[in-house]
Formats: structure tokens, sequence, C-alpha cells
């Protein structure tokens, strides 16, 4: 790793910290993995994102990042320096791949090594930080963002997997409801039918001398007739109703 100019960044926020700082805890929920091999670095960034809010775990390889992501799945978001002692980032992900295991990641790179952090964006990094020496600084709003994306993402795939439940239920329902029922658009055409619906075409098609398609079509007829009327205003009453 290149860590000259990070230590610059660290001695000037020593200048104006304060241990003793209350961590905000309301972030506390979303785990980052922290891969640098830099046992000071590694000590400054968690730091850094405990005091925002984030709970941290750290390791200084490439192995034993693959390790923790294999027993703790849920990790949401892995802070990733590219050169490692035993591995690259590049090499750390092909691994995990090969695993089946995946993780949203963001990946730290020396100044000058821009090229490798484009590289590693092409590869699914969410973002990627440049170690400066404005990089602490930027480090905890980067990874905000970052998980409020993935927040953000979670969220709409949960609304969709509530809906695609929702629609299945309501198919299901459908499907078997004792009475005959049609799923007609605005144009009185059968998007759908259930088995009941479809019995009953069976049922009285023979009797009527027609196929069961030709049945289905008479009856969109008299749909079509009916709601025809309906968007008219006509109203039809029958005036002695039996009972």
């Amino acid at each position: 790793m290149e860590n000259g100019e990070m230590k610059e960044g660290y001695s000037m926020k020593e200048k104006g910290s304060n241990d003793n700082k209350v961590e905000n805890e309301t972030r506390l929920p979303y785990t980052i993995l922290v891969v640098e091999d830099d046992a000071g670095s590694l000590r400054l960034i968690q730091r850094n994102l405990r005091r925002a809010g984030f709970h941290t775990e750290g390791v200084s390889n490439g192995t034993e990042a693959i390790a923790w992501v294999v027993d703790n799945p849920t990790t949401t978001l892995m802070l990733l320096d590219y050169r490692l002692p035993d591995m690259t980032g590049k090499q750390l992900l092909e691994t995990l791949a090969e695993q089946q295991c995946s993780v949203p990641f963001i990946i730290m790179t020396g100044y000058g090594d821009e090229r490798t952090a484009v590289e590693m964006m092409k590869l699914g990094a969410r973002d990627y930080l440049v170690k400066d020496i404005g990089f602490l600084d930027l480090l905890p709003t980067v990874v905000e963002q970052v998980v409020e994306q993935l927040a953000t993402e979670k969220r709409l795939a949960d609304a969709e997997e509530a809906l695609r439940q929702s629609e299945k239920n309501f198919r299901n329902i459908f499907k078997f409801v004792p009475e005959s029922l049609l799923a007609i658009n605005n144009h009185v055409e059968i998007l759908n039918s259930n088995k009941a619906f479809e019995e009953l075409l069976r049922k009285y098609s023979p009797a009527l001398n027609m196929s069961e398609g030709e049945l289905r079509e008479i009856i969109v007829a008299k749909l079509r007739q009916h709601f025809g009327k309906m968007q008219h205003g006509i109203i039809e009453i029958d005036r002695n109703p039996t009972a």
C-alpha cells in the first residue's frame, strides 16, 4: 500500500481531534469491513468511521478479508485497499466470486494510481478513494453516500419482491375462486380466466355445438355490448325481476 501522504493527513487530523468525542450510533447496524495492511492507517480509518456512526471490522490482508466475507455474508460494505501483502484487490474479488460470495466495495488506491481505480470501478466498485492529504476528511462522506445508495436499492428490491408475491397470491386466489371469473382490460379483452370459467366453457360448449373458443368469443362479445351501453349511459332495468 502507499500511505505516506495519508500519514500526513493523519497528523493534521490529530491536531484538531477530540479522543473523547461521543460516537454517533445511528448507523451501527451497518458493518464496514476495512481491508488495510498498515496497522496505523487501519486504526485511523476505523476510528473515523466509528465517529461517523458505523460499526467497523478490520483485517490486514486478502486472506483474512475473504474469510470474513464468507463467514459474514451480510457485511454492508468493504473498504478495500488495492495493494495487499498477499494479493491485489482484483484477485481478492475473483476469489470471492469463485466461492460465490460478493460484497459491495469501495476501492482505496495510492496517489497517481487512478487508472487502477477506474479499472476497479468497471469491476463493480461503488466508488473509489485516493489516499491523498484529504482522504480522511472525505472518507466518512463517501462511505455514507454509498451506504445510503445500498439502503435505497434494498428498499426498492424489497418492494418489488413484495409486489411479485402479492401478484402471485392474487393469481392463486383468482384461479381457485369457485365462481367463474374473467380479468379484462379497458378494451374488454380477456387477460386471464380462472378454473371455474374454463370448466364452464368445457361443460356448455358441446351442448351449444361449438368449440370452447367460439363460446369464449360470444361471451366476450356480450361483455363488450354490455360495457358499451354503460359507457353511453344506457342502463337496462328489469322491472319484473324473478325471485
